[in-house]
């Protein structure tokens, strides 16, 4: 899995699974994920920012890494760079020009996706399925295939504390 960081070159930055995940305990609570389990993962979880935990996989029980992704409230954590990375489920899109953006929207639309905000040259959207992956493949897809000034999934960098 890569994504394209936007420095002007749009270059593509390699990234490896990260033996941890993400957890959204808000939308896991809308889904009905059982509260002694949040409460669980909000104990074992490093607080990130909003209500996103980062905890290891292995501090995860099975049946409950199943319930939290039928949830949609798991998020993928990538390594790149020295940090890791929670993917989001949003996509954030820069243009040029206004042209640029409605060709954008429309090439979004037609992918599926639905739009949370516009501006006249920005454009953020979430996949449909709600999943940080969806995100990320998305964000790719319009870099490839729209080149826009930059497209990228929303993410959370965790870097290491000095």
């Amino acid at each position: 899995m890569a994504y394209y960081y936007a420095n002007g070159t749009s270059t593509k930055v390699e990234l490896a699974r990260a033996d941890a995940v993400g957890v959204d305990l808000e939308v896991a609570a809308e889904a009905g994920v059982p509260k002694r389990w949040l409460k669980r993962l909000e104990h074992d979880g490093r607080s990130l920012r909003g209500a996103v935990v980062m905890l290891p996989r292995a501090g995860i029980a099975a049946e409950t890494e199943v319930e939290l992704e039928v949830a949609g409230a798991l998020r993928p954590v990538y390594r790149a760079e020295g940090a890791d990375i929670i993917v989001l489920p949003e996509v954030r899109v820069e243009t040029d020009t206004a042209k640029q953006a409605r060709e954008v929207q429309e090439w979004m639309s037609r992918e599926g996706a639905e739009i949370v905000d516009v501006s006249e040259t920005r454009v953020t959207f979430r996949p449909a399925s709600g999943r940080g992956e969806d995100a990320l493949e998305l964000a790719n897809r319009c870099n490839e295939q729209v080149k826009p000034a930059l497209a990228q999934a929303h993410f959370l960098r965790v870097v290491p504390r000095p």
